[in-house]
């Protein structure tokens, strides 16, 4: 994605499991022990996405892991 026309990023959501108006609390709120335990996983696939990008751009890279 770019912000603008310039700056490609890189999404990392918090998914949308709260209620309606309380996002803050969700993302501010303890982890649950599941979110615990697919933290190292999660920080493994944001890691391969960088190199990704950084080796073979972003639209191969959007192609690659956009979706999964």
């Amino acid at each position: 994605y770019y912000i603008g026309s310039k700056y490609a990023r890189l999404r990392f959501g918090v998914g949308n499991d709260f209620m309606k108006g309380r996002q803050a609390d969700y993302v501010l709120s303890d982890w649950t022990s599941d979110e615990q335990a697919d933290l190292q996983e999660r920080i493994e696939h944001a890691q391969k996405m960088i190199l990704a990008f950084g080796t073979i751009g972003l639209t191969q890279t959007m192609s690659n892991f956009n979706g999964k």
